[in-house]
């Protein structure tokens, strides 16, 4: 069958497939696929956030943390990426970022989900963090 550009043909059907199927739409038949090797980060979430101390370097995940309940839908008010941990009080920690794109001191949030009484419609959940390294 001849080449087409954007196109995967099957061995055993000769049906077109996309560039990036893998295994094919009429006969089921799986495609061998060449990979990259990706480094992989072993995600270590953290057991005891209190445990933590100035200086440790934490990655706060995307969509976790206080976030606003407009009619039904889930709007994110947290912060995410890698932080630097400058000290730890009652309810959170006091964070500096470490990344190009994230700069500055934020507060992340790890208490007990609430419902704010000052704010309307915003729901203090605790964000999600990971050991992360600074180099990163």
């Amino acid at each position: 069958m001849d080449k087409i550009r954007g196109r995967k043909f099957c061995q055993k059907c000769q049906v077109a497939n996309g560039p990036r199927a893998y295994f094919c739409k009429n006969c089921g038949n799986d495609f061998q696929v060449k990979t990259t090797k990706r480094r992989k980060f072993i995600r270590v979430k953290i057991q005891d956030w209190k445990e933590l101390k100035e200086g440790d370097c934490i990655r706060v995940i995307s969509g976790s943390g206080p976030y606003y309940n407009r009619n039904g839908e889930r709007d994110p008010a947290g912060h995410a990426g890698k932080f630097i941990v400058k000290s730890i009080d009652d309810n959170g920690l006091m964070c500096y970022g470490c990344s190009k794109n994230n700069k500055g001191f934020a507060y992340i949030y790890m208490g007990e989900k609430t419902i704010s009484q000052q704010i309307p419609n915003l729901i203090r959940a605790p964000h999600k963090i990971i050991r992360s390294t600074k180099d990163r």
